[in-house]
């Protein structure tokens, strides 16, 4: 999917500083972190300058700062803690990630959307769960359901939706007045291999992705798997249609910030 136009636009112009966010750094071979560390962006800037590296371990951030003491730049390690207890930072966070959904569903009013379960819960304690609470929240209000309270009621929910849209798509042929005319063709089950895969690889080049998706022996042509995945991670969402996300393999795991 191309980002759109105008977003790789790097002028300083007018900025007071310049932050890099790094997603998944501790999956970054290290001779990548260190090209991009390289860029003239980062040491010519006339803005104070701070990259900032998202992990899920610190293992590898040793020689990820032994790369970086050549070019004389403080770097620190910060453990992301677990939100803090009571309602108020949670609560917060529940609902500015409520409205982003609400927003994204068309949803007016969606102070009448609530939290699905008590967000002092210990597995509310980190970011993703209570992003995941709100949009459970707002699917299940539209919808017209009850949403589960826990993770594991949470986690089933979305996982469920997602099959029930791969299931809409696809459809049943025996039905159609021209089958020979549909464009997607890829059955829920080979659906599924295919984003269990694409969770684990990450975004990879079209000729890579169809050496993956051949290694996987479908029963459909690799072209035909990958247009019918592409949509699906950048189609806009339905009230009762497409959901807005993309893949749901939720990591659980507490993320390190690397300085």
């Amino acid at each position: 999917m191309l980002p759109p136009p105008g977003s790789q636009d790097l002028r300083l112009d007018g900025a007071t500083g310049l932050l890099l966010i790094v997603d998944y750094a501790d999956q970054w071979p290290l001779t990548h972190l260190t090209w991009l560390f390289s860029n003239a962006l980062l040491h010519r800037s006339p803005v104070p300058v701070r990259v900032l590296l998202l992990a899920r371990s610190a293992d590898a951030w040793p020689a990820v700062r032994a790369g970086l003491a050549p070019l004389m730049v403080e770097a620190s390690t910060q453990p992301l803690r677990e939100l803090q207890d009571g309602p108020g930072p949670r609560g917060e966070m529940f609902r500015v990630a409520r409205d982003s959904f609400a927003a994204r569903y068309g949803l007016a009013g969606a102070a009448a959307v609530v939290p699905p379960g008590p967000l002092d819960d210990p597995a509310f304690g980190l970011t993703l769960a209570v992003h995941m609470a709100a949009l459970v929240a707002v699917d299940a209000y539209l919808s017209g359901g009850e949403p589960p309270s826990d993770m594991a009621g949470l986690t089933i929910y979305l996982l469920d939706r997602e099959h029930l849209h791969w299931t809409r798509l696809h459809g049943d042929a025996t039905h159609e007045l021209n089958p020979a005319d549909r464009t997607y063709q890829t059955p829920p089950a080979v659906m599924n291999q295919t984003v269990f895969a694409a969770a684990l690889t990450g975004t990879l080049p079209k000729a890579a992705g169809a050496a993956l998706v051949r290694e996987l022996r479908l029963p459909l042509p690799a072209e035909q798997v990958i247009a019918d995945h592409s949509p699906l991670l950048s189609r806009p969402p339905l009230p009762i249609g497409p959901p807005p996300w993309s893949r749901c393999i939720p990591t659980v795991s507490p993320r390190t910030s690397w300085l």
